[in-house]
């Protein structure tokens, strides 16, 4: 079963890992299992935790059919709320830095922000003319940015739902995008295999790079946590590392198949990588030498 997700916790002692219709929460450390979280529609495509690490957001749903999302109690194990809300599945959902309020958006080319609370809708984002692949908050929290296979980038005011503007350089769809950690400069890449990166400012972003990075679609995007480095992955196979100030590659790391989920553990010294064979591997950030080899789920 292919890994659609990957998250590690706040306090980077878990890494959750979504698979078809459960996420399994393992030891960070080890990549022993420590709980199995059941019940979702479909393969979990997006994994968020609240920043006090209190909630995890697990959204997919059935292609086609609804979007899903499961708000779980960390320390429990338990459901807090089940939302139903998308039109298709959800590829990408992202919590305010509150907590409050969660923003989903996926195939139906919508974009919804939640209370998290209640798991009711409190706006719907439409600008979007084609399915969206990537949702993150800005870190101050006052922004969101989505990405999507319309080859834009759209920046919006998260209080008001506003559109601020559209970063349209792209020439093909857009499958990921991140912040960098300062909030000034955002990063986005996709089906043209190129990396690209933005000065933002109040009402527009700024082209700073724009190179091929991989020879296939690039799947995901992440910076470290100091800001030093952005890494991605790719349908060519392969995990770069790159400065994140010139795009300088520093380091390649062979695939043994496309890794869909990347995520940085909060002190920026591991890397979880989750693949379409349905391994993992927990790697040092430093190195890329792999700390736990890739883990397999067990039924």
């Amino acid at each position: 079963a292919q890994v659609g997700s990957l998250a590690f916790s706040p306090n980077g002692k878990l890494l959750a890992v979504g698979r078809h219709k459960e996420v399994h929460l393992l030891d960070a450390e080890s990549g022993n299992r420590v709980a199995t979280l059941g019940g979702h529609a479909d393969v979990v495509r997006s994994l968020a935790f609240s920043r006090d690490g209190h909630m995890l957001a697990a959204a997919g749903g059935p292609p086609a059919r609804f979007g899903e999302v499961i708000l779980w109690a960390v320390d429990s194990g338990k459901p807090l709320v089940t939302i139903h809300g998308h039109g298709d599945c959800i590829y990408a959902a992202a919590f305010s830095a509150d907590g409050r309020r969660l923003a989903t958006a996926g195939y139906d080319k919508l974009i919804k922000l939640w209370d998290t609370a209640s798991g009711k809708e409190t706006a719907t984002l439409k600008d979007h003319i084609d399915s969206i692949y990537a949702l993150e908050f800005s870190p101050d929290g006052k922004r969101l940015a989505s990405g999507a296979a319309d080859r834009s980038v759209k920046l919006w005011d998260a209080a008001s739902g506003e559109r601020l503007f559209t970063l349209s350089e792209p020439q093909d769809g857009i499958l990921t995008l991140a912040f960098h950690p300062s909030g000034k400069q955002i990063a986005a890449a996709g089906s043209d295999k190129f990396i690209r990166t933005w000065d933002l400012a109040e009402r527009g972003g700024t082209l700073v790079h724009a190179m091929a990075g991989h020879e296939a679609p690039i799947l995901k995007l992440l910076y470290s946590p100091d800001g030093t480095k952005l890494i991605s992955s790719s349908a060519d196979r392969s995990i770069r590392v790159w400065n994140a100030a010139t795009l300088e590659e520093l380091m390649v790391s062979p695939q043994p198949d496309w890794t869909p989920a990347l995520a940085f553990s909060p002190d920026g010294k591991r890397v979880g990588a989750g693949r379409f064979d349905g391994s993992v591997s927990i790697y040092v950030a430093a190195t890329f030498q792999e700390v736990v080899k890739p883990l397999v789920a067990k039924k």
